[in-house]
């Protein structure tokens, strides 16, 4: 896990390949030879927060402290980059460096499933489960409320 939290983890999700990789292409950009191959190596899925966030309690344990600590950390990621491209949404991959700018799909609905996913069942405390807590993410931009 500490190597996964050092080498892949990103604001917006898992990189699907180190930085100090050889084959690492950290932008989604160029002719299509150069876009495919920056495609699984090295773009930064966010719909990877799911699986990974359950891998982390797993090895951190699945106590109601884990989970609030986990909602901190993977949800705050998500939190602060719903305003980037698509409002309330997220991609479908980003780029693998900074600024992490958003390619594909602007409203790709696996990574907003997983943080549903997440939100609603994985991270909840024990005596949450069965308990709605309304929206998913409250988003307050010129006037709308989300």
């Amino acid at each position: 896990m500490q190597n996964t939290d050092e080498q892949l983890l990103t604001p917006l999700g898992l990189r699907s390949l180190n930085k100090d990789h050889p084959q690492y292409c950290g932008t989604h950009a160029g002719d299509i030879f150069l876009r495919y191959s920056s495609y699984n190596n090295g773009a930064v899925w966010p719909w990877l927060l799911g699986p990974y966030a359950e891998g982390w309690l797993r090895v951190h344990g699945a106590s109601d402290e884990a989970k609030f600590e986990a909602r901190q950390l993977f949800l705050g990621f998500v939190s602060r980059n719903v305003f980037e491209g698509g409002l309330g949404h997220l991609p479908e991959y980003c780029d693998g460096d900074e600024p992490y700018t958003h390619r594909g799909c602007p409203f790709y609905v696996r990574p907003v499933a997983e943080i549903i996913r997440l939100r609603k069942w994985v991270l909840k405390r024990s005596d949450e489960i069965f308990r709605d807590e309304g929206p998913i993410l409250r988003i307050k931009a010129k006037g709308f409320e989300i």
